[in-house]
């Protein structure tokens, strides 16, 4: 019995050091190419856009043979050979690149095995008529050391998507998704949804372009009024662009009375109202004059876009990847405290249960 299950602890033993052991024998131990064969440098994108690239083991070099080019890059991998991302920004990437960061998911560039991606996420919103140049570049870095062979430069434009409209087409269009409009012709007429439930009646002018965004919700600079009139249900905060002489409507279920940015009593929710960058809604009448949080949203006067300006290279780096690149907790030094720990656990109960078999 004591024989049987010593071979059966030694097995787990073996067992569970070789799996993390595999994974620690062959580590990254520079990189040696750009982490994109595509050209990206002749972009057109716009709000909410994603950019995945997947990595794959042939830009790095190894400790050992990694195998072919198609061989997948774990996370795990990448943290283990201190591998993380710099990126040098212009001015107006600041404006529209959330975030850069590696994300592990399947890619057929690995024949559908799960490996590191380098994902790039563009800013959800894009509060502008304008089209916008800009340009950054990437690296993969070891440590705080990028490394200028990794590099990959994307560039080109990035903007808001474009309707066309006239006369003889629409009296009603739906651009709460973040749509720019440009007009043939002169509209005397048009219902534009900002989102929420509120629209603007409004002109169109030939050679114009408008945008609309109409978000329900409490701002952090809405809070002190909120406290102080508890009647106030929702806000609707406006950002526009060549909207603000249209009439503003609201289509509710229920009436509200609504206060204008700097807290004047201008109607209710089945009247049209006067366009301000803010509304409260309030279920009953409140004196709010004097309390308000005017929102400080000006309206573009559609200057053209200037030359993209670069800033100094060395004041220019963005370090990310430390923090947010360890997507398999299961791995790496926690990991191996886990197995540690197991491994503590099954010997203790070996101990004992051979204790108890040699007392009987």
């Amino acid at each position: 019995m004591r024989k049987t299950l010593s071979i059966m602890l030694a097995a787990a033993l073996v067992l569970s050091l070789s799996v993390p052991a595999f994974a620690a024998t062959n580590k990254i131990t520079g990189v040696n190419s750009p982490f994109a064969s595509d050209d990206y440098t002749d972009l057109s994108i716009g709000p909410g856009k994603v950019i995945e690239i997947p990595l794959t083991a042939d830009i790095f070099d190894w400790s050992e043979d990694a195998g072919g080019s198609d061989e997948a890059v774990s996370i795990n991998q990448l943290n283990t050979g201190k591998i993380t991302l710099k990126v040098t920004n212009d001015a107006n990437s600041k404006k529209i690149v959330d975030k850069v960061e590696f994300k592990a998911k399947a890619s057929s560039a690995t024949g559908g095995d799960k490996t590191a991606h380098v994902r790039i996420e563009f800013v959800e919103e894009y509060t502008s008529t304008k089209e916008l140049e800009f340009e950054f570049t990437v690296y993969l870095a070891r440590g705080s050391n990028r490394v200028k062979d990794s590099a990959v430069t994307f560039a080109g434009t990035f903007k808001n998507t474009v309707l066309i409209v006239d006369d003889d087409e629409e009296d009603y269009l739906d651009i709460s998704g973040g749509q720019v409009i440009e007009t043939e012709n002169y509209i005397k007429s048009i219902d534009l949804h900002l989102g929420e439930g509120l629209y603007v009646n409004t002109k169109l002018y030939e050679g114009r372009e408008y945008y609309g965004k109409a978000v329900k919700g409490v701002k952090e600079d809405d809070y002190k009024v909120v406290d102080a009139y508890p009647e106030i249900d929702t806000i609707y905060t406006l950002t526009t662009v060549n909207l603000s002489s249209g009439k503003v409507y609201f289509d509710l279920d229920d009436k509200f009375y609504v206060y204008d940015e700097d807290g004047k009593y201008v109607g209710t929710t089945e009247d049209q109202l006067k366009y301000s960058n803010k509304f409260y809604l309030a279920s009953t009448k409140i004196n709010l004059s004097g309390s308000s949080s005017k929102n400080d949203v000006e309206e573009d006067e559609g200057d053209d876009v200037e030359e993209v300006i670069p800033v100094e290279e060395d004041d220019n780096y963005y370090h990310y990847g430390s923090g947010n690149i360890n997507d398999n907790p299961g791995t790496g030094i926690g990991g191996i405290l886990r197995i540690a720990a197991m491994l503590a656990l099954v010997s203790a109960s070996a101990v004992a249960l051979c204790a108890g078999t040699k007392r009987r």
